[in-house]
């Protein structure tokens, strides 16, 4: 039986190597909710739209993935590859061990406002951009309806 590990040698301007994580070696999973909270009353200039993304990772290598973090989420309308807006998510880098699922909840706001009247979404989705050490991956939510506090 051969197996293949997608393991990556790192060496940092030949002082130090480590050993990361290949891209195959992560499992990522994402799911977006999102809404719009127009009360109790709506600034000239409107409000953002939030989005709270959801991110699982396995570690399916038997060594440890380091410097997992998720960068930004891209929001689509349902059903097109049409861009509704852009999400920039911060976290701290994080350290997966080998054999190791782990769940990260990100919360940020839309790069721009609307109003009840240039708001014009029912459902969205989301292309969600993550990345550590040896590797990248750009993970497809779910369509999700956006809910509209009025």
């Amino acid at each position: 039986m051969k197996v293949i590990l997608s393991i990556l040698l790192i060496c940092v301007f030949g002082l130090s190597c480590r050993i990361c994580v290949g891209p195959t070696d992560l499992e990522v999973t994402a799911k977006g909710t999102y809404y719009i909270d127009f009360m109790p009353i709506i600034p000239a200039d409107g409000r953002h739209l939030s989005a709270t993304i959801t991110v699982t990772v396995t570690n399916l290598s038997f060594v440890d993935a380091m410097e997992f973090v998720t960068t930004k989420a891209i929001l689509y309308y349902a059903g097109t590859t049409d861009v509704f807006d852009m999400v920039e998510l911060s976290g701290s880098l994080e350290t997966i061990s080998a054999g190791e699922t782990m769940r990260f909840e990100y919360i940020g706001k839309s790069s721009k406002t609307y109003t009840p009247e240039t708001f014009d979404a029912d459902s969205l989705y989301a292309k969600v951009h993550v990345k550590w050490c040896g590797g990248k991956k750009v993970i497809t939510t779910p369509t999700e309806e956006v809910t509209i506090l009025w």
